[in-house]
């Protein structure tokens, strides 16, 4: 499976080692890279994506999911020949009303409680390295 996850930050160095530490774990099984990209873009590249992918678009208004419930949607997905995943990340705005309006079932919110846009990233990571630690029956290191 391929995760590519977009996102509008520009991380700081710091964020960006605890990111790359966590895609280097996601990679033991699946393919995953963080792209940067313009937040103009993101209308484009949604309408790009193929019906048999699975998307999330992360935002404050998102549905919260237990941990459990995130590895049964991703395990369905992957069972089902899934192939592709995208996810998105805004900037410290998030995203205007038609993302939410146009995609209200693949809106993800991370927690009731607000994170800064780069701490955000770093724990959607940690969370998609928990999802395959769950699906694959790996004991997550604590």
């Amino acid at each position: 499976m391929k995760i590519t996850v977009y996102s509008s930050n520009k991380l700081k160095s710091h964020f960006l080692k605890l990111v790359e530490d966590y895609k280097e774990r996601i990679s033991f099984h699946w393919q995953i890279e963080r792209r940067y990209i313009n937040p103009s873009r993101h209308d484009l590249l949604i309408k790009q994506i193929s019906v048999k992918s699975l998307f999330f678009i992360l935002d404050e208004k998102g549905k919260i999911y237990d941990n459990q419930e995130l590895a049964g949607i991703w395990n369905q997905f992957i069972n089902g020949g899934g192939k592709e995943v995208f996810l998105f990340i805004g900037g410290s705005y998030g995203y205007n009303d038609n993302w939410q309006m146009n995609h209200p079932d693949n809106l993800w919110s991370l927690s009731k409680l607000t994170f800064p846009h780069m701490l955000a990233e770093v724990i959607l990571f940690e969370q998609l390295y928990r999802t395959q630690c769950l699906i694959k029956n790996h004991p997550y290191p604590h």
